[in-house]
């Protein structure tokens, strides 16, 4: 196979060629030189709170999967569908994607696994797309175990502040969701 130097012609712009050697040199530099330092846009990542919030839900949620990850094997989703489970007799996928950060698929993934470990049953609607998931006593009595471990899991996470700012970042918190609901 011939290279695209070879089986192009020089344009009437650049008869000899030129400029093919000198974005091959360009190229070269590019890939060789120092980074060039960012300008200057009166942005700091760090501080940015969107930022900072997602990265201590991150590592809040990262301790705790820890936790249930090696004691029960349940992966973040099978966690966020179990723990929705525990709060109503009966949810449709389309409430736990309204609630959590996860797309409807790995919803869908964890509440077939789930429901393969006898922890939820499945049961369709009407409609087939719809699917209502319940826990079953399984489902129930693994929560019972989980929600001591969510509970410590929270209160350490907490326990860098005293208990008067605890109150005042829950409070933030939840003022900060209902301004967005």
């Amino acid at each position: 196979m011939k290279s695209r130097a070879e089986t192009e012609t020089p344009s009437d712009d650049d008869p000899a060629g030129a400029g093919d050697a000198a974005r091959s040199a360009a190229q070269t530099i590019a890939r060789t030189a120092a980074p060039a330092a960012a300008p200057d846009l009166g942005f700091d990542l760090d501080a940015f709170l969107p930022y900072r919030l997602v990265r201590l839900a991150d590592a809040v949620s990262a301790e705790f999967a820890a936790l249930y990850g090696a004691r029960f094997g349940l992966t973040t989703a099978e966690w966020r569908v179990l723990a929705h489970l525990s709060q109503q007799p009966a949810v449709g996928v389309r409430e736990i994607h309204a609630r959590v950060a996860l797309d409807k698929p790995k919803i869908t993934r964890a509440a077939q696994r789930l429901a393969a470990a006898g922890l939820v049953t499945k049961a369709a609607g009407t409609d087939r797309r719809l699917v209502s998931l319940t826990l079953t006593p399984a489902g129930h009595a693994l929560m019972a175990e989980l929600v001591p471990l969510a509970l410590a899991a929270e209160a350490e996470a907490l326990d860098a502040l005293t208990p008067d700012e605890a109150a005042s970042f829950r409070d933030l918190v939840e003022k900060l969701l209902a301004a967005r609901a």
